[in-house]
């Protein structure tokens, strides 16, 4: 799920092939269906002015939250499995199964980038709060960090065993957790993030 960034609705991806937008209390706003198959990944823009949903079927749709009508439907594969949303929301960034990496720019929905290097799925991605690195982490044990001015990667941690979610500790830090257990690693900064974290 993802919530609007003014709180007041959120948008739920389903099994049986939609997505929803609730108001807080509890109410449907609006059924968006149109996927062929289940809808795994959803993000809302910095603005609340777009929803993006994905499944494995291969193909990403672009919402208006206000009408709840499709605004864009684009059929290239491997995108659904974990979405990032610059905070300004000048890029998306979609992954999947196959390890590809795609960046796209919401002014068009145009792909600007493609980039690949993850050797299992990419199961989380995540755009830090400056909005100067995306991280992703997969099913290949690694956790990458991409630097969204040249889209190449500036850093590589291998851990053990596939990783299945990753957060940013403010804007130089960021925890993952997998298989393994919980990591925690500090990121172009003299001091380590003001955490706890121990594995288990």
């Amino acid at each position: 799920m993802a919530f609007a960034p003014d709180g007041s609705w959120l948008v739920t991806a389903g099994t049986d092939r939609t997505a929803r937008i609730w108001d807080l209390d509890g109410q449907e706003r609006a059924v968006l269906a149109g996927h062929q198959g289940v809808v795994n990944v959803v993000a809302v823009a910095p603005d609340g002015n777009w929803i993006a949903t994905a499944g494995y079927e291969g193909g990403m749709q672009i919402w208006d939250p206000a009408s709840g009508r499709v605004q864009a439907i684009l059929t290239v594969q491997d995108v659904g499995v974990s979405m990032a949303v610059s905070p300004d929301g000048t890029w998306l960034a979609t992954a999947g199964r196959e390890g590809t990496v795609r960046i796209w720019d919401p002014a068009s929905w145009q792909e600007c980038a493609v980039f690949t290097g993850h050797s299992g799925s990419v199961v989380a991605a995540e755009a830090s709060p400056d909005g100067r690195w995306l991280a992703t982490a997969g099913t290949d044990s690694t956790v990458r960090i991409w630097d969204p001015a040249s889209w190449r990667a500036q850093a590589l941690m291998r851990v053990e065993e596939a990783v299945y979610a990753c957060a940013w500790l403010g804007a130089g830090g960021i925890a993952v957790g997998g298989l393994a257990g919980l990591y925690a690693f500090n990121l172009l900064t003299r001091t380590p993030p003001a955490v706890g974290v121990r594995s288990h």
